[in-house]
């Protein structure tokens, strides 16, 4: 029956990509039904192990590592890459790399790998150049017998690739892992299976140059097509109308003329996906479904469980005075919204918010409001906002008020651990008894005006860092600037917040103390500027490269042999602080332009770090992990 509808899905995709294969194609390999490995295709490690079968290249697995290669004309600038895989077994190892005409390394993917069952892209190499440090793309289990299109944006001018899973962005911005002018071949090897045999399938490997857009008009097509191929047609439950089938094929004729017509601009091939995809979710929710009558009865005598004080409660965030719920010049919460507030029957507040929390740094909120530093507007570009609303605001907001129940968010991986443990001190900690060493910080609290401690319960680590739209170590972008939300920010990286480590960026703005806004961080010609790598610490036994204006200054340690031109600055490892000259030693960089930085960020605590440190200040608090 697969092989059936397999004949089909070509016979009705043969059209459009025949007829867009002018518009930009380099090659588009579609198997035969079946016979030997086309001429482009060179098998090693074996003889006759990769062939063609129902219209798909077969690596046929037993014991040896059945392989593959493609060289073509090197292909560079913008373009894609796209291909479909499937196995039949989902313990599976194969691999697949992507090279340049000079045997430089661009990519690196391991489908299926037995420990983590994921399909997986590189983002490292070891000591011996072989690809390390794999993130997973799948948001479940590689499976068996089940269809994977990958899409693959290759640009070798910003020297980063976008990932594409059926249709839908998981990855952006992904550097090369070693510098590359072009991209001239494809090597796949089948390493292992589960039980010593079976098969790894690969189909539709196609390279497109310049118009990449339509490519996920294509995807979108061939994705509807599919979902045609396998409804039932009829009046019963779980089957689907003629009228709802014609409808959808209706708008797939009507949006393949547009990838059929290479003069279509981008927006024409975007509105089209747009339409299809609309079209798809009406013809989704069209399904026939049985009606049932459902009776409830409901008992309000019957008591399940008394409410824990914790479930319901307020989330909001620190800026504005806590958005109106602190009167800053009475220093106490107005009674006006805190009454208003009691008709909800909240008990708890999570403080200082979620996304917000993400780039919150504490120490700067405590103490003279007039003497705060500002901390970073989490839900946007990363401007300033100031402190009215502080740690010791809402600590007085829990005594003197109904809401009993606190709730901390701790920023991951933007304070430490250690910053996490001086918190849990300041907020819980009796006077004198200083659990965490060095500072006294529950006599700061004292020098701030409460001795008492406020006894907050419940602490979070992170907001919400799985999601593609936060601010974080976990999700920025690999190469360039994002704001909250963007197109490029990335599904959150779960080892990072599991075990800490590493991430390399490149083309990353420089930021100031108190603002990552592009306008803000830029160089003025004056004395002694300082700037900041946006996540610290800085592996300074890696590359750290810094750029103005396209040209490369150097880092020194200091700069008592520095010049007045000589173009020269310095790094603080632990607080990524970047300084430059003061004119006498060392060049004021000026002209209005941002600093650019390449660099290694980490080593990183995870999680666990996290926890012990805060327990060992306090055992009684619960840590919870807020990574969904």
């Amino acid at each position: 029956m697969r092989k059936g509808i397999q004949i089909i899905a070509i016979l009705i995709l043969i059209q459009v990509q025949v007829l867009g294969q002018d518009c930009g194609e380099i090659f588009n390999d579609q198997f035969s039904l079946s016979g030997s490995l086309p001429n482009e295709w060179i098998e090693y490690n074996t003889s006759g192990r990769v062939t063609v079968s129902d219209g798909r290249m077969v690596f046929n697995y037993n014991a040896s590592m059945p392989s593959a290669y493609r060289q073509f004309t090197g292909v560079s600038g913008q373009f894609y890459y796209s291909f479909d895989i499937e196995s039949s077994r989902n313990w599976n190892d194969a691999r697949m790399r992507l090279t340049s005409s000079s045997g430089d390394l661009l990519a690196a993917l391991i489908f299926g790998n037995s420990g983590s069952k994921n399909i997986m892209y590189a983002t490292g190499l070891d000591a011996s150049n072989n690809p390390k440090a794999y993130v997973g793309l799948l948001d479940g289990s590689f499976s068996t017998k089940t269809i994977y299109q990958i899409l693959m944006i290759v640009n070798t001018v910003q020297q980063t690739i976008d990932f594409y899973m059926d249709g839908e962005l998981k990855a952006s911005g992904i550097a090369f892992l070693q510098a590359a002018t072009d991209f001239a071949k494809i090597d796949i090897q089948q390493i292992s299976l589960y039980g010593g045999s079976g098969f790894f399938y690969v189909d539709n490997v196609k390279v497109l140059k310049d118009d990449v857009f339509r490519e996920k008009l294509d995807i979108a097509i061939g994705d509807a097509r599919s979902q045609l191929n396998e409804v039932t047609v009829g009046t019963a439950a779980g089957e689907y109308t003629q009228s709802s089938v014609d409808q959808l094929q209706a708008v797939i004729n009507t949006v393949s003329t547009v990838l059929e017509n290479c003069s279509a601009s981008q927006a024409d091939v975007d509105y089209a996906v747009s339409v299809l995809n609309e079209q798809v979710l009406v013809f989704q929710e069209s399904r026939i479904w049985d009606i049932a009558e459902i009776t409830v009865n409901v008992d309000p005598t019957k008591v399940l469980c008394d409410k824990n004080p914790i479930w319901f409660g307020g989330n909001n965030t620190y800026n504005e005075s806590g958005q109106g719920l602190w009167d800053a010049s009475n220093k106490r919460c107005h009674y006006n919204v805190i009454d208003l507030a009691n008709y909800t029957g909240a008990s708890a507040y999570r403080f200082p918010g979620g996304t917000m929390a993400n780039l919150y740094r504490w120490k700067r909120a405590i103490g003279p409001v007039n003497e705060r530093i500002d901390n970073l507007n989490s839900h946007g570009a990363a401007g300033p906002l100031s402190n009215e609303f502080g740690p010791d605001e809402f600590g007085q907001m829990l005594e003197n008020t109904f809401i009993k129940h606190g709730v901390i968010v701790v920023a991951f991986n933007w304070d430490t651990p250690q910053d996490a443990a001086d918190y849990v001190e300041y907020m819980n900690a009796e006077v004198g008894a200083n659990p965490n060493g060095g500072t006294d910080w529950a006599q700061v609290r004292a020098d701030n005006g409460h001795p008492e401690p406020y006894g907050v319960n419940y602490w979070e680590i992170g907001n919400e860092l799985s999601g593609n739209w936060e601010l974080s170590i976990t999700n920025y972008p690999a190469s360039g600037d994002a704001n909250r939300g963007g197109d490029n920010i990335l599904h959150g990286l779960v080892d990072i917040y599991v075990n800490g480590g590493y991430r390399t960026f490149t083309n990353q703005r420089a930021a100031k103390q108190t603002s990552w806004e592009q306008a803000t961080c830029v160089v003025n010609g004056t004395p002694d500027q300082q700037f900041y790598a946006k996540f610290a610490p800085v592996d300074l036994n890696a590359e750290f490269k810094l750029t103005i204006n396209n040209v490369v200054w150097s880092r020194v340690a200091d700069f008592t042999a520095s010049g007045a031109s000589d173009l020269h600055y310095t790094v603080d490892a632990e607080t990524g602080l970047i300084t430059f000259g003061n004119g006498i030693n060392g060049t004021m960089p000026s002209g209005g332009y941002n600093v650019m930085l390449d660099y290694r960020s980490g080593k990183h605590a995870g999680f666990p770090d996290y926890y012990a440190a805060m327990k060992a200040v306090d055992p009684s608090i619960e840590v919870i992990s807020c990574w969904e």
